[in-house]
């Protein structure tokens, strides 16, 4: 009788478990009730989805590391700056996910700042066509899961620092998922605007981190599937 018990108690418990929620209906003609919303709305599709790939591409760990490395003659300078732009970015996506490390080994993000000539000659990566922009970030990206996995920063040491400091925050800005947008409001504008505020991020671009990085958006997710965060974010 026990064993009978015990059998009928498992079978209800197996039952309870495997039963599915049924999804809740996502309305996908929602569109933002500002202008401002709507254009972020729009331009997160380059943005955030990379245009015609049309998928997030993010860091899918709660703890990401960046490490400065000092053997470039430039890096120094930005440390500054670059620990800034990444306590921004935790700020805005409400986290604590990147964070500094002294130890190279951990580090998921490498920042170098310094000739070509010495960034090529440590790395083995070639700086061809880059020269002229002053800086770009190699990345390493499951294919497969749209997942971040290894970024290398270069930015060269010398440009003056106003713009040193405006391709730092670029360049993070791919290091953390971001591909270039069509507009001159987002430090992603594919030529960096001088007149960009070097200390802190516009409406456009916070609005951006808060999409990308808020707890629902995962790696490999469309347009479509980021709807309950635009509405929240977007409002």
């Amino acid at each position: 009788m026990y064993s009978r018990i015990l059998i009928a108690i498992s079978l209800f418990f197996v039952l309870a478990c495997s039963k599915t929620e049924t999804p809740t209906p996502v309305d996908t003609t929602w569109q933002p009730s500002t202008i401002d919303g709507q254009f972020v709305f729009n331009t997160f599709k380059s943005a955030g989805l990379g245009g015609s790939r049309g998928k997030i591409q993010k860091w899918p760990q709660s703890e990401v590391y960046y490490w400065f490395d000092t053997e470039g003659t430039g890096t120094s300078s930005l440390v500054a700056i670059s620990d800034s732009v990444f306590s921004q970015i935790n700020q805005y996506s409400q986290s604590t996910r990147f964070i500094k490390t002294a130890d190279e080994s951990k580090a998921n993000i490498k920042i170098f700042s310094g000739r070509d000539t010495e960034f090529e000659a440590k790395y083995k990566l070639s700086l061809q066509g880059e020269l002229q922009v002053g800086g770009t970030a190699f990345m390493s990206i499951s294919s497969s899961k749209n997942e971040l996995e290894k970024v290398v920063i270069w930015v060269t040491s010398v440009f003056p620092m106003l713009d040193r400091r405006l391709i730092s925050r670029h360049e993070i800005g791919h290091a953390i998922g971001f591909s270039h947008v069509p507009t001159k409001r987002s430090i992603m504008w594919d030529t960096i605007d001088l007149e960009y505020n070097p200390t802190d991020y516009t409406d456009v671009d916070k609005n951006y981190i808060k999409i990308l990085y808020d707890s629902r958006s995962k790696a490999g997710m469309t347009h479509e599937d980021l709807f309950p965060v635009y509405k929240d974010v977007l409002k």
